[in-house]
């Protein structure tokens, strides 16, 4: 279930919510994000819908319009459908870093793990101009791997900086029309 991959998403208060048509009188839990209370997710049987609704595309392109931070993405995304998703919310550059935050961790992580699957225990050697020999040998441990995934946060961040505050700058829509 992807629940854990979405730590932030809490039940949201529905009944003291300023938005006049928010659904009060469904009886499903309406949740937000800890960091946004005012702005809703789908709940899970609606997620659940769109999920298997999305089933029928599995293997085909998509684009997803307003993805906030990637709940529906993500049930489409499990679905198999190969999604674009272009979401005018993240020219905020708050919003931008989180979701930039949340990439570089994914892509630390998978380097991470490629990184111990090619590399560890290999030996590499060199040959010197005085027929001496270097020889290397690759041990990865839990500590290396940590400052990887540190440093490509770092990376990430710095990354993600810069367009995050350009995007600010912008009008919503004439940064849409940049993309």
């Amino acid at each position: 279930m992807p629940d854990a991959h979405f730590p932030r998403m809490r039940v949201g208060d529905r009944f003291s919510h300023p938005w006049q048509y928010l659904r009060r009188e469904v009886p499903h839990r309406w949740y937000a994000d800890d960091r946004f209370p005012l702005m809703g997710f789908m709940n899970r049987d609606e997620a659940l819908i769109l999920h298997n609704f999305a089933l029928q595309f599995a293997g085909r392109p998509g684009l997803e319009i307003g993805g906030w931070l990637g709940w529906s993405t993500c049930h489409l995304a499990l679905a198999g459908v190969r999604l674009d998703v272009i979401d005018p919310a993240h020219a905020d550059p708050d919003l931008r870093a989180i979701v930039e935050q949340s990439l570089a961790v994914i892509g630390g992580l998978l380097g991470a793990a490629a990184t111990y699957l090619i590399f560890d225990g290999v030996t590499a050697s060199t040959l010197g101009g005085n027929f001496t020999q270097v020889v290397f040998d690759f041990k990865l441990s839990p500590w290396l791997i940590a400052e990887g995934v540190v440093l490509a946060l770092i990376v990430g961040l710095i990354g993600g900086l810069f367009p995050a505050l350009r995007a600010a700058r912008l009008p919503i829509v004439e940064g849409l029309y940049a993309n």
